[in-house]
């Protein structure tokens, strides 16, 4: 079956088969069945921001236009690796048994990652890999695909604390901390008032 752009209007694509819409490129790709699957950069920018909160602002400028599947692997694994060495910078106190659960969760998000083959499944293999480190850290990744149905309104569904259990604790200089925060933040918002 030859691809077309179905119901695409022309005069917004250039030779390279890419729509051209308000300064915004959008890569036109398709799959099985001649569907025709389309990444807009504007749909990323929630994930941009996260790149660019935690490696500064040139991974902003770098994935900013980027449509390049390469770029957003690079920098999800860069993400998921970022976790690795905050987990094993932050958590003083943990079994080894959670180590090893936290490594082997990382190593398979990142192979996940790589070998996405498209931005749909990158973006799942992220937001999985991302989901499966928040309730291991919180305890442990719950395991429940022989259960029927498990309600989230249950908090007994929930409690993560089998095999261990998370505190987060303050020594003097980290309350303090948290106190100027707390401060500068009402001090700013005093500055600039919502409407």
């Amino acid at each position: 079956m030859a691809n077309h752009l179905c119901s695409t209007d022309p005069a917004k694509l250039d030779v390279t088969g890419k729509v051209i819409r308000q300064n915004v490129i959008s890569e036109l790709r398709y799959v099985s069945r001649g569907e025709m699957v389309r990444y807009n950069e504007e749909d990323g920018y929630a994930l941009k921001h996260l790149f660019e909160s935690l490696f500064g602002g040139n991974a902003w400028l770098e994935i900013k236009h980027s449509t390049d599947l390469r770029q957003w692997k690079k920098y999800s694994v860069r993400v998921i690796s970022a976790l690795e060495v905050a987990a094993k910078a932050t958590v003083q106190v943990a079994d080894e048994e959670w180590f090893g659960q936290f490594d082997s969760t990382i190593e398979h998000g990142k192979r996940r990652i790589n070998s996405s083959k498209d931005f749909e499944q990158l973006f799942a293999s992220l937001a999985a890999s991302l989901g499966e480190m928040s309730f291991l850290q919180l305890g442990m990744m719950p395991m429940r695909s022989t259960q029927k149905n498990i309600t989230v309104r249950h908090q007994s569904n929930w409690k993560l604390d089998r095999y261990r259990s998370v505190q987060y604790v303050q020594n003097a200089e980290q309350l303090a901390a948290t106190h100027n925060l707390s401060v500068e933040r009402d001090a700013a918002k005093a500055r600039h008032p919502s409407p």
